[in-house]
């Protein structure tokens, strides 16, 4: 008889070969030092043996006219002994309120991805983040974010019958939509276009769709789905990769 046991206390967002660094954001929140920790554990006995473990943490400080963030995320999978995924980040981010409307921000991150044979990816990247609208109440909030700037690239592909470096410059674009209501349901979706400079075939897209429903003020329950693309992938890597996931986060 099959034996299954599923803890979850799963950080928002879930781990792609992009990153959605836009459902790591607080639209909302005090000034001072916040923090999230989170494990999932999935295990299955029998006739189709399943284990699945990941890690998650990240830590906030606001003090206007500056808010900074550092998050981080592993995941491994196995099925019947087979490994299935195993992937991580680690993304940090200084943003600068200019105006209201302007931000200002720069930005680092790593990450690894075994099955889309990325050993390495390293970024270094800066732009502004413009509001088009925004509406904030306590019972209401409706922001629209676009975001436009440059990273630089390196990745470490791991091909045959060497590894692969690869060094260029992308623009970041992106779009977000983000909807609250009296702080216990929430819903944010974005897309990214990130083109090569001088490339333009070169591209990826990243498009994600969060929604989160407040439990109590520690705990609270989440839905994510991921959506990415990839026009000029590594040999023998298909080009998408879609993603659905649901988890608990829990809040300090």
């Amino acid at each position: 008889m099959a034996q299954v046991m599923a803890v979850a206390l799963l950080l928002a967002g879930s781990t792609q070969a992009q990153v959605n660094t836009e459902s790591m954001r607080r639209e909302w929140g005090g000034e001072g030092v916040h923090g999230q920790a989170g494990a999932n554990l999935a295990l299955q006995q029998g006739n189709s043996p399943y284990l699945r473990l990941g890690l998650g943490a990240r830590i906030d400080y606001l003090a206007n006219p500056f808010y900074t963030f550092l998050v981080a995320n592993w995941q491994r999978r196995t099925d019947a002994g087979t490994l299935k995924q195993h992937d991580g980040f680690l993304h940090g981010r200084v943003v600068y309120t200019v105006t209201p409307t302007v931000k200002a921000e720069g930005f680092a991150q790593k990450e690894f991805n075994d099955f889309i044979k990325l050993k390495d990816r390293t970024l270094l990247g800066a732009g502004a983040r413009l509001t088009l609208a925004e509406t904030n109440t306590d019972s209401f909030m409706l922001v629209i974010h676009c975001g436009i700037g440059a990273m630089h690239e390196r990745e470490l592909l791991n091909l045959e019958p060497t590894d692969e470096r690869q060094r260029l410059i992308r623009s970041t674009n992106y779009l977000t939509f983000a909807w609250r209501v009296r702080k216990t349901f929430s819903v944010t979706t974005t897309t990214y276009y990130q083109p090569a400079f001088g490339t333009p075939r070169d591209f990826r897209l990243l498009s994600n769709l969060t929604g989160t429903f407040s439990i109590t003020d520690l705990l609270s329950f989440n839905v994510a789905l991921n959506y990415r693309y990839d026009h000029q992938p590594p040999p023998a890597v298909k080009p998408y990769d879609l993603t659905i996931s649901n988890g608990v986060t829990v809040g300090f």
